[in-house]
């Protein structure tokens, strides 16, 4: 099997553009604090500048800046653009050829792809119900938050399993920058308890939890439930 990067020429063309890129941002996303912690791995505070977006509300701004009102969202001083967590995280740890997220290789593919994939539900799953728990007490879907929480919860247990996969235990690469910015969701979604079931889980993140990027991008407050 060949592993071919698919954005090879998009790289290329971001290269030529000057280093100083604007990140836009929410503090309780956990797919912006993925990029924001590459940011501080790669030490590339100096070149991207992280811009506060209020995202979810009617005529924002920031609908000026990115029509799909999404963050992530990366912007050159030149006008090129860039949507979405893995792209986002892809181009600035690839671009200067010194990547510190370990890829997938032939051997690995498919397993790599599987873990990756299944933090990426653990992620979704757990921004689906906290982004519920957000709403006004009468907006809110019972439905959705008891899927969600009961989904979350079988997520983890799997995971406590998973976690002994050796993509799992080596260098870090996307999988577990994935889930370790999924199962930290807990320090924001006061209902997410995972960590008393799931030893291993908790001891398999608690090294991450310890790093300067982690701290340096930790949410403010937990979510305001009434």
């Amino acid at each position: 099997m060949r592993l071919i990067q698919p954005w090879g020429h998009f790289y290329v063309a971001l290269q030529a553009l000057d280093k100083q890129l604007q990140l836009f941002i929410t503090e309780y996303s956990p797919y912006v604090r993925m990029v924001r912690i590459l940011v501080r791995e790669k030490k590339l505070q100096a070149h991207v500048e992280e811009v506060p977006a209020r995202t979810r509300i009617r005529n924002s701004p920031y609908y000026d800046v990115n029509v799909a009102g999404r963050v992530p969202f990366l912007r050159s001083s030149k006008g090129v653009e860039v949507q979405g967590s893995r792209l986002i995280l892809e181009y600035l740890d690839q671009h200067d050829g010194c990547p510190i997220l370990e890829s997938a290789n032939e051997a690995n593919y498919w397993e790599y792809s599987r873990l990756e994939e299944s933090a990426v539900v653990v992620m979704d799953s757990i921004s689906v119900w906290s982004r519920e728990l957000k709403r006004p007490v009468d907006d809110r879907s019972k439905t959705v938050i008891e899927h969600e929480t009961a989904r979350s919860r079988r997520l983890a247990e799997k995971w406590e399993s998973d976690i002994d996969s050796p993509i799992m235990r080596g260098p870090l690469n996307y999988p577990q920058l994935t889930l370790a910015c999924a199962l930290c969701m807990d320090q924001w979604n006061p209902y997410f308890e995972w960590r008393n079931a799931q030893p291993k889980l908790e001891a398999w993140l608690k090294p991450l939890e310890t790093r300067p990027s982690f701290a340096e991008t930790e949410p403010p407050s937990k979510i305001s439930i009434n």
